[in-house]
């Protein structure tokens, strides 16, 4: 993986395509947030010389000037996993394990956390960004992913009821969607969410439970148990995967070789 990734950076400092380059080496985070500033001008104000209603530039090929001619786009809907279920459960551990191992199988992908599209706020009325998240970007993601090669996409996010779901289908007609809950006790979920606020398990940039008191922690799994529980009830998704006493491998595994719909055309779990 060192080779691939010295590889990787060779083509890029050879390209042409960036409006900027920045070197952080030995820079810590802020210092190199500093230097981004100073080197795109002031963004995010229009800047690279761009007009702010621009679209985006085409794909260069690294050290040429020449775009790659836009590729056909095939009739097919891409099949979209979307991993579901309360906080604590974990949605995108396991929603990132599950893209790996469609990339260990020789194929390609993409993986979308939507908490991590949404992450902006307060939206009044909308508490979990679902305007941001089910707009016309996530539609144009999944529109693309023929373009870019990738044959499915792997989704984490919450998911509160059926309509919900409804609404993510509509605003991406592309997609040909198969929901999988996870599911856990409180006693798991609480475990989980008190790892989290110490540091521990899925570390989620800007997750909202880290460093939080233990009593607050607690709060948060007693929400998180009755949500399940009334997801439970609503029988959410077309299947459900209990997590209880699972690892996040075994929880992938479970995913994969029962997905509703085929995530590709080769086989994920080594038959």
């Amino acid at each position: 993986m060192v080779d691939e990734m010295l590889w990787e950076a060779e083509v890029l400092d050879a390209s042409t395509f960036a409006d900027a380059c920045v070197d952080t080496s030995g820079l810590r985070v802020d210092e190199v947030v500093r230097r981004v500033g100073e080197r795109t001008g002031g963004w995010p104000v229009p800047a690279f010389g761009r007009p702010a209603d621009a679209s985006e530039p085409s794909v260069v090929a690294a050290g040429h000037g020449n775009a790659r001619p836009a590729r056909a786009e095939p009739s097919a809907r891409p099949p979209v996993l979307w991993l579901c279920g309360t906080t604590g459960v974990g949605k995108s551990a396991v929603g990132f394990e599950v893209y790996r191992r469609v990339l260990g199988a020789g194929a390609t992908a993409a993986c979308l956390d939507l908490d991590q599209l949404g992450w902006c706020g307060p939206v009044p009325g909308d508490a979990a960004n679902h305007g941001i998240k089910a707009g016309p970007q996530s539609g144009r993601r999944v529109s693309d992913l023929p373009r870019g090669r990738a044959q499915c996409l792997v989704v984490s996010g919450p998911v509160e009821d059926e309509a919900m779901v409804r609404a993510y289908s509509e605003a991406v007609p592309a997609a040909a969607f198969t929901l999988s809950r996870l599911h856990a006790g409180r006693r798991h979920l609480a475990e989980r969410i008190i790892c989290r606020g110490r540091g521990g398990s899925w570390t989620q940039p800007g997750g909202p439970l880290r460093g939080q008191p233990v009593a607050r922690l607690l709060h948060v799994a007693d929400q998180a148990a009755a949500v399940a529980a009334g997801m439970e009830d609503a029988g959410t998704g077309d299947r459900c995967v209990d997590t209880d006493g699972l690892t996040v491998g075994q929880v992938a595994d479970a995913i994969v070789a029962g997905a509703a719909v085929p995530l590709l055309s080769v086989p994920l779990s080594g038959q």
